[in-house]
C-alpha cells in the first residue's frame, strides 16, 4: 500500500496501531471476536489515539 501510494505521488498518511486488531474502535469487538471465533478486538488506547488524530485532520481541512 505504501508504495503503491508512494508510486502514485498520493498525499497520504498512513497510521498503523501496532498490536491493535480489527474492529479496535468497537467496544464490543473483544466479545464478538470471542463468540465467532475472528481477530476482534476493542483497544482502548488505539481508538483514542486514532481519533484524536482524525480530529485534527479535519480541524486542518476545515
Amino acid at each position: 500500500f505504501n508504495t503503491e501510494m508512494a508510486t502514485a505521488q498520493a498525499n497520504v498518511k498512513f497510521e498503523s496501531y501496532e498490536g491493535a486488531l480489527h474492529g479496535f474502535t468497537n467496544p464490543d469487538a473483544t466479545e464478538r471476536g470471542r463468540a465467532y471465533g475472528l481477530p476482534l478486538a476493542y483497544d482502548e488506547s488505539a481508538d483514542h489515539a486514532s481519533w484524536s488524530s482524525m480530529q485534527a485532520l479535519l480541524n486542518e481541512a476545515f
